[in-house]
């Protein structure tokens, strides 16, 4: 299977999933730099994916990639 069809494969799996972050997102907006329970929505779901990242940098709720 090419790398292409992979893509298209998988962004189709998590097409639902992604749709029903988007619209979370989008029911709870919070103000620029005010971010905070965004922060925790995300970081939860990067420790749901397994994805190793950073939270409370420089003492605040932001969410960072290692």
């Amino acid at each position: 299977m090419e790398l292409k069809d992979k893509i298209k494969n998988t962004a189709n799996a998590l097409d639902g999933e992604l749709i029903a972050i988007r619209r979370h997102l989008h029911a709870h907006p919070e103000l620029s730099f005010e971010e905070v329970e965004t922060a925790k929505y995300i970081s939860n779901k990067l420790t749901e994916y397994g994805i190793e990242h950073t939270t409370n940098v420089g003492g605040r709720q932001y969410c960072w990639f290692n």
